[in-house]
């Protein structure tokens, strides 16, 4: 196997596993906050998923793009909030009323966009400074 595939490996393979942690993680969250959307528990909430993909930072030892493995991790974290509130909400879903689903998949994703955020807003930070140096 040639190093660029390695390299691509570990990029993936650390962010599926950033974005099952990250999953969980958020989905206790919103769990605990009862999938409302306002209060000091939704933007600690917001706060932390902003945080999380950059844990991803100890790739840097193995590759030298460090965004790959935060996207793929926000994504794959994304998609697994998104099947459970499917698997939650199943029944609501069959009977045409989507109410619960929607606050669900619109939690997710505004936490999930904050996270994206940060992760482009520190990549073009670092960005900007490379190019100084």
């Amino acid at each position: 196997m040639s190093n660029h595939t390695k390299l691509l490996l570990i990029q993936f393979f650390s962010g599926a596993c950033g974005g099952i942690f990250m999953a969980i993680i958020v989905l206790w969250m919103m769990i605990s906050n009862s999938f409302v959307m306002n209060g000091i528990g939704f933007m600690l909430s917001m706060i932390v998923t902003a945080c999380l993909p950059q844990c991803l930072r100890f790739v840097r030892k193995w590759t030298i793009s460090v965004w790959v493995p935060e996207l793929v991790m926000t994504a794959v974290s994304f998609c697994i909030c998104f099947l459970y509130s499917g698997a939650v909400t199943g029944s609501e879903l069959a009977s045409g009323h989507t109410g619960i689903f929607s606050m669900v998949v619109c939690d997710a994703a505004v936490l999930h966009l904050c996270a994206l955020g940060a992760v482009l807003i520190v990549s073009l930070i670092e960005y900007s400074r490379s190019r100084k140096k």
